[in-house]
């Protein structure tokens, strides 16, 4: 079975919000989700360090231009099987506003 994510991250990969702001923000994000059953799935994760194997170059993992949005940070908000698609422009500026930073969305499909 595969799984579904819809993972909103911090435009700035080393920014960490306080506790709040991320409540506030997994808050606006839950009220845009078409279910309880998506609701279920939602969860704020804060990451202090992540290891990398690197290919030799030297570059930003961030900066990569990749198939699909992709991104690096040391918070996220996501939801597991959100049952739903990609956020609006104006939905994720509501989530970034309850959070006090601007965000980037990823997709992810394992």
């Amino acid at each position: 079975m595969s799984d579904n994510y819809l993972t909103v991250i911090p435009t700035d990969p080393y920014w960490q919000p306080g506790r709040d702001a991320a409540d506030r923000a997994a808050a606006v994000l839950s009220g845009m989700l078409p279910d309880d059953d998506a609701r279920l799935g939602l969860d704020a994760q804060w990451h202090d360090s992540v290891e990398v194997v690197w290919c030799g170059a030297e570059t930003s993992l961030n900066e990569l231009v990749y198939d699909w949005p992709m991104g690096f940070a040391r918070f996220r908000i996501e939801v597991l099987y959100p049952n739903r698609g990609w956020l609006t422009d104006e939905e994720l500026a509501a989530v970034a506003d309850a959070l006090g930073h601007p965000l980037r969305q990823v997709l992810i499909h394992f």
